[in-house]
């Protein structure tokens, strides 16, 4: 998988990304000319310069509203998972609906976050954005933030179908493996139950606990 930076500020590159990322092979860093190349496609809603990439890491402000709204529909329609940094950015957010997509702060994204980041892209061919976000407690962080979510909606008493608990397809085939909880893996229509719902959160807890 190749993936890019997109960056227009040389100065904060060279300050504060670690020497290190220039090893990974698969990465190519968009900037000085290459970068006013690229924008001036996007300007036209020309796409072809980005389609090779498998995830793309952007300097939010470097592009347009127009420039960026182009980006995040070939993003949506090639499935590529996609990153905005900028300074202005906090905290920190990443959503799921299309695709992944993480708005990041310009001092978390340059950290060494992203040569995790960059080791996982290398090692399983997978752009996890959790651990640009979260680093080595990326795992901690999506149980948590998945208990957070499962309690506020029993609460509310919003669950009835599977569909209802916005699991993504990696976290589901690895809650899947706990026992009692293949249903997890089920059609998205599927009824659930209360007590497979206190199931699935006594096994978060179970998880939560190993992942301290």
């Amino acid at each position: 998988m190749k993936v890019a930076i997109i960056e227009d500020r040389i100065d904060r590159l060279s300050t504060y990304a670690d020497e290190k990322i220039h090893e990974f092979d698969f990465l190519q860093i968009i900037t000085g000319k290459e970068f006013t190349k690229l924008s001036n496609l996007l300007s036209k809603r020309d796409t072809t310069s980005i389609s090779q990439y498998g995830c793309l890491m952007i300097h939010r402000s470097a592009l347009d509203i127009d420039q960026r709204s182009t980006v995040i529909g070939f993003c949506e329609d090639q499935n590529i998972p996609l990153v905005f940094f900028s300074g202005s950015i906090s905290p920190n957010r990443y959503r799921l609906v299309k695709i992944p997509i993480l708005y990041i702060n310009s001092k978390d994204f340059y950290s060494e976050k992203q040569l995790l980041f960059l080791d996982e892209i290398k090692s399983a061919g997978v752009a996890n954005l959790l651990i640009l976000q979260f680093g080595s407690r990326w795992k901690l962080n999506r149980l948590l933030n998945l208990r957070n979510e499962l309690n506020y909606l029993t609460h509310l008493k919003k669950i009835s179908r599977l569909l209802h608990l916005g699991l993504d397809e990696g976290l589901a085939s690895e809650l899947a493996t706990q026992e009692g909880l293949e249903w997890v893996k089920g059609n998205l229509g599927d009824k659930i139950s209360g007590e497979q719902v206190n199931d699935l959160s006594s096994a978060l807890n179970a998880l939560i606990i190993d992942a301290l």
